[in-house]
C-alpha cells in the first residue's frame, strides 16, 4: 500500500480520538496496515503524555532465587529505595513469578514521567543499590533492566480507561481510538513508525563474560541493539464477576498459553525473553497478571503473531472479548504498553544470575 499522510479516519467522529497524540502526528512516509482504514471493531483507549514530555523512564528491578530461600532483607532493601519517591510523576508496583529454570523472581516495575527526577533519585543511591548486601557466590541473584524511551517510541492499548503501568503517570486518557481491533495495529500506533521502518540493527553482546563462561558469580552487562521492542501486557479481573472470570480462565487464558509457551523454547521467533508475572497485591480479588517480553524487532513480533495458528487463536479470543465488550459484560481489563527502543535508551545488568535470565538468555542461546 502506498504511504500517505492522510489519517485512516481523516475526519474522526466525535466518539473517537487519534491513537497517536496530535502533537506527534507528522507527514507519513511509511504505509498503514491494510486494515487501518476500517472502523474500529471495539473500544481501545490510549494514554498520552503532554507536549512538554520528551521521554520517560521504565525500570525493571529483579531478585532471583530458588523457592524456600530467605529474601526478606534484599526485598526490604529494594522497597526502601523505590519508596523514596513521593510525587505524582512516579509509580511503581511489585510482581512475582517462576521462571523456566524453576527460580522464583520478584520484579519491581518503576516509572518516572520526568527523567530529571529519575536522575536526581539515582544520583542519591549507592552504586550497588539493586544488589545491596548480596554476595556473588550467594543464593540470590539480582538484575536491573532500564528503558528510557522517547514519547515517539511509545504506544498503548487499553480495553478500559483504568490506568495501569505508565497510565498512572500519563497526562491524558483518550476516548476510544481510531487504530485498534486488528492484528498489526501496534506498529500503526507508534508515532515514530509514521516515518521509520523500525528495522533492528545488530545483536545483543555480553560485556565481561568470556565465551562459554557461567554468568553466575559475576556481574554481567549486556550491550543492546537498536529498535528492540518491549511489550508489557496485562490482565486484571478485580471488577469482573465470577462468570466472566470463569470465561477468562476457560476460554481466553488457554489460548494465550498456547500462543506464548513456544517463546520459551528458543530465539527462532525473535523473542529474547518472556516473563509471566503476578501482581503482588493484598486484596484476594484483585487478580492481575503481566506478560513482559523483549523482541529483536517489531517485524519479528508481527511475524510470530501472524503465523496462521497464532493468528487464528488470537482472532477468536479477540472476537469473543469484543462481543462481551459490546454487550456491556466485559469488566475484565486487558491492556498492553509497548516501547521500540534506540540502542542508547536501553541498559541491562545481571548480578549472579543464571544464564537464562533476561538478556543473558539471548547471549546463551545465540552462542
Amino acid at each position: 500500500m502506498d504511504a500517505t499522510s492522510e489519517e485512516p479516519q481523516a475526519s474522526l467522529p466525535a466518539s473517537l480520538e487519534h491513537a497517536i497524540p496530535p502533537h506527534l502526528i507528522v507527514e507519513r512516509t511509511q504505509p498503514w496496515h491494510k486494515d487501518a482504514r476500517q472502523p474500529p471493531k471495539g473500544a481501545s483507549h490510549s494514554f498520552w503524555f503532554g507536549s512538554d514530555i520528551e521521554s520517560i523512564v521504565v525500570l525493571y528491578i529483579g531478585l532471583q532465587f530458588l523457592p524456600g530461600t530467605d529474601v526478606d532483607v534484599p526485598v526490604a532493601s529494594t522497597r526502601k529505595y523505590l519508596n523514596r519517591v513521593h510525587d505524582g510523576h512516579y509509580y511503581h508496583c511489585e510482581t512475582s513469578g517462576l521462571d523456566d529454570e524453576g527460580y522464583q523472581t520478584i520484579v519491581s516495575i518503576a516509572y518516572w514521567k520526568n527523567t530529571q527526577d529519575y536522575r536526581v533519585w539515582k544520583a542519591a543511591l549507592p552504586k550497588d543499590w539493586y544488589h545491596e548486601g548480596l554476595e556473588l557466590d550467594g543464593p540470590v541473584g539480582a538484575f536491573i533492566e532500564i528503558y528510557t524511551p522517547t514519547v515517539r517510541d511509545l504506544e498503548s492499548s487499553y480495553s478500559h480507561t483504568i490506568p495501569h503501568g505508565w497510565g498512572h503517570i500519563a497526562d491524558h486518557t483518550t476516548k476510544p481510538t481510531d487504530l485498534c481491533g486488528y492484528l498489526g495495529s501496534m506498529r500503526d500506533r507508534f508515532p515514530r513508525a509514521q516515518s521509520d521502518e523500525l528495522i533492528a540493527k545488530g545483536h545483543p553482546k555480553a560485556v565481561n563474560l568470556p565465551a562459554g563462561a557461567d554468568s553466575r558469580g559475576r556481574i554481567v552487562a549486556v550491550e543492546p541493539h537498536s529498535n528492540a521492542v518491549v511489550v508489557n501486557s496485562g490482565q486484571r479481573w478485580k471488577l469482573a464477576e465470577e462468570e466472566e472470570r470463569e470465561y477468562y480462565h476457560s476460554r481466553i487464558q488457554p489460548k494465550l498459553n498456547i500462543f506464548l509457551t513456544p517463546l520459551a523454547e528458543g530465539l527462532s521467533a525473535g523473542c529474547y525473553f518472556q516473563r509471566f508475572l503476578v501482581m503482588n497485591c493484598p486484596e484476594t480479588n484483585s487478580c492481575h497478571t503481566i506478560s513482559y517480553s523483549l523482541w529483536h524487532s517489531q517485524s519479528h513480533l508481527e511475524a510470530y503473531v501472524l503465523k496462521k495458528p497464532h493468528r487464528e487463536l488470537m482472532s477468536v479470543a479477540i472476537v469473543d472479548y469484543l462481543k462481551r465488550q459490546k454487550s456491556g459484560g466485559a469488566k475484565l481489563e486487558l491492556y498492553h504498553e509497548a516501547m521500540v527502543l534506540e540502542e542508547k535508551n536501553q541498559a541491562f545488568e545481571y548480578f549472579n544470575c543464571h544464564p537464562r535470565t533476561g538478556m543473558l538468555r539471548a547471549i546463551m542461546l545465540k552462542s
